[in-house]
């Protein structure tokens, strides 16, 4: 039988290896990454984003006053209109009450009229 030889080695040998850096003779570069911010910067951010809040707030504040007044000057077009119409439905009740009134009296006029010319011809037959 045949032996099966493994051409490929996949264990590193020593002089493959890669040296190490010694961490003793080498110390690590700090980054230069950014700062941090002075007091003064955070309070002036801080400042910035409050005062940023506050114009959002107002103009959202503004807004919804508008459409308010929008809605109130609405309302007041239609309860002037609606009181117009009272005003002039009480007009006409008011006729329609002076008008029935006289018809009532004209009407027990006839009536008494009526019976008068009804009583004389009655006691001339």
């Amino acid at each position: 039988m045949e032996a099966v030889v493994d051409f490929h080695s996949y264990a590193a040998t020593n002089a493959d290896l890669v040296p190490l850096l010694s961490s003793v003779t080498n110390t690590p570069i700090p980054k230069r990454g950014k700062s941090e911010p002075s007091l003064s910067e955070l309070q002036e951010n801080i400042v910035t984003v409050v005062a940023k809040k506050i114009r959002e707030s107002t103009d959202n504040l503004a807004q919804m006053i508008l459409k308010n007044t929008n809605t109130i000057e609405a309302l007041k077009e239609h309860s002037e209109f609606l009181f117009q119409e009272i005003q002039e439905t009480q007009t006409v009740v008011q006729t329609v009450k002076v008008t029935t009134q006289t018809m009532k009296k004209e009407s027990q006029s006839w009536k008494i009229k009526s019976r008068k010319q009804r009583g004389t011809k009655d006691n001339g037959i």
